[in-house]
């Protein structure tokens, strides 16, 4: 994981940079690409929203935590929304989730049907480690000519900092019962596996950002 934590970072640096030179050569197409980036992050806060729940009959032990986290997540689609909003995005649901996105959710949803512990290496996935000053996104947007368009990434972020959500991986792993071999070989073959995935997916938007600077 402390690999593919390595590989993501270096790419979403690239990324932040490669965006603001996009914004600042041709801020339309800037902005048609932002709207893919906040429909992904909207699509995986929805379905976070929609499955996560589900955990609760399987993982009493940490029922607290987990209503807690539940409560502080809500509504985090909806500031995605209303970035979305102000790009001209009424309908998050016309812009497709890349396939990976949603690869990724319904790997999530197996998690939760089949062992508390993947569900909580993925809150750990989800959650990331450290936090930075600012999210670079909301930065990033925030330098345009539509700067509201901040809202959602940058509250976010406030959010997740503040209720300190990268802890929560943590505060999970030490609720978990006693656990069979096969969970965590289930467990380490899920994390592998999102682990490449989710290095796929910036790979790709680093490469897709790259091809739209002339």
């Amino acid at each position: 994981m402390l690999e593919a934590d390595a590989r993501t970072d270096s790419c979403r640096i690239d990324l932040t940079s490669i965006l603001d030179q996009l914004r600042e050569q041709n801020e339309k197409i800037f902005f048609e690409f932002m709207k893919t980036i906040l429909r992904h992050t909207h699509f995986i806060t929805q379905k976070f929203q929609e499955y996560a729940p589900a955990i609760l009959p399987s993982f009493p032990e940490a029922i607290v935590e987990i209503h807690k986290f539940l409560k502080e997540e809500k509504g985090h689609d909806k500031l995605m929304e209303h970035s979305l909003k102000v790009l001209g995005c009424n309908k998050p649901g016309d812009i497709l989730p890349s396939m990976e996105t949603v690869l990724l959710m319904e790997i999530f949803k197996k998690a939760i049907d089949i062992s508390p512990m993947a569900f909580t290496i993925m809150i750990g996935v989800f959650e990331g480690g450290d936090y930075s000053e600012a999210d670079p996104l909301a930065e990033v947007l925030e330098k345009s000519s539509l700067p509201e368009t901040a809202l959602g990434y940058k509250r976010h972020f406030e959010i997740n900092k503040q209720e300190n959500h990268n802890e929560m991986v943590y505060d999970l792993a030490q609720k978990l019962p006693l656990q069979s071999f096969e969970s965590v070989i289930f467990t380490s073959r899920v994390l592998e596996l999102v682990c490449h995935l989710v290095n796929y997916s910036d790979e790709k938007l680093v490469t897709t950002a790259k091809s739209l600077i002339k």
